[in-house]
């Protein structure tokens, strides 16, 4: 089952730098050192993360539109709402690009009109999970026509902020097969999950899945190492076999080619002689080979062997 995810957090001028540096992030800021140890960014992927929207510097943009807004910026006011829009992970694993961007895009326009004025939106390519990042500044306009900056308001309590996630699911996540979360889960009443909190819930859910692929691949090794044992045997029979049949080969070679001298000195091979002897010999030979055999033979031998092993009784005992 996955979920649609949105998530909106209120950001002050001294946060929009470190925001921007990670959000805009380029191969260049790899290669200077940057690598935002926090984070799980393959940096061969960081030139495919596409903008939809983009600010070189975004202290300047928010400045920029409070001035054409006519909009006092007063100390410490939130002048950023800092979005992050997501899936769950295997909600990716079967969508083409063109899905995947239609549907942050999608989150980009519901963002937009929920948050006010956006000034920056990427969508992340480089890390585990796809995801959009975008900024928006929270300004409002009264009934007198005049502007002014007021997260507070845009955001309101936790009972607005459910509407807005039911708002998002109906009109973005649904329509996709998305789920919604418990509207009344209380660990999630408890507390919003940070950009890094909803990355570790990524890489723990991609950690299971690795487990259970090592674990696949260890019993595939055990099964391997097991054949392999198996064809060692059957290899090494072989060789004491080949081993075998080549010593053979090499006494049949020897005694038909080896050479002795005669009673009358003449030069003749052992295997005539050998051939002379059988002939000569065969019927003792024959009868001695079936004696030897013939299994009650073996049970003779064996009883005779028995025998001869007795210790011998000294009669004064006996």
């Amino acid at each position: 089952m996955a979920y649609c995810i949105m998530r909106v957090e209120k950001r002050k001028r001294s946060a929009l730098y470190g925001l921007q540096i990670e959000a805009n992030r380029t191969a260049a800021d790899h290669e200077r050192g940057r690598d935002f140890a926090a984070s799980d960014i393959n940096w061969e992927l960081t030139p495919f993360n596409l903008f939809l929207v983009k600010a070189e510097n975004w202290g300047k943009a928010v400045t920029a539109a409070l001035e054409e807004a006519k909009v006092q910026e007063r100390k410490n006011s939130v002048v950023v709402l800092d979005g992050f829009y997501g899936a769950s992970p295997e909600w990716f694993l079967d969508k083409t690009l063109d899905e995947v961007v239609d549907y942050f895009k999608d989150c980009l326009a519901f963002h937009e009109k929920a948050y006010g004025k956006v000034i920056n939106a990427v969508i992340h390519f480089d890390e585990a999970t796809p995801h959009l990042t975008c900024q928006s500044l929270p300004i409002i306009e009264k009934e007198n026509g005049q502007a002014s900056l007021s997260a507070r308001e845009i955001m309101g309590g936790r009972n607005d902020y459910r509407r807005r996630q039911d708002l998002f699911y109906e009109q973005v996540g649904r329509p996709r097969g998305l789920e919604r979360g418990e509207s009344h889960d209380p660990e999630q009443t408890k507390k919003h999950l940070t950009v890094q909190a909803f990355k570790n819930q990524q890489l723990e859910f991609e950690n299971k899945q690795l487990r259970k692929e090592s674990q696949k691949l260890q019993n595939q090794c055990k099964q391997l190492l097991l054949q392999n044992q198996k064809l060692e045997a059957v290899n090494q029979s072989l060789s004491e076999h080949s081993q075998q049949s080549f010593m053979q080969y090499c006494m049949e070679y020897f005694v038909k080619n080896a050479k002795v001298r005669g009673a009358n000195g003449q030069t003749k091979n052992i295997s005539d002689g050998f051939q002379a002897y059988v002939q000569q010999y065969y019927q003792e030979l024959r009868t001695n080979w079936e004696r030897l055999n013939n299994p009650q033979y073996e049970e003779e031998r064996f009883r005779e062997h028995e025998y001869q092993q007795q210790p011998e009784i000294d009669d004064r005992e006996h």
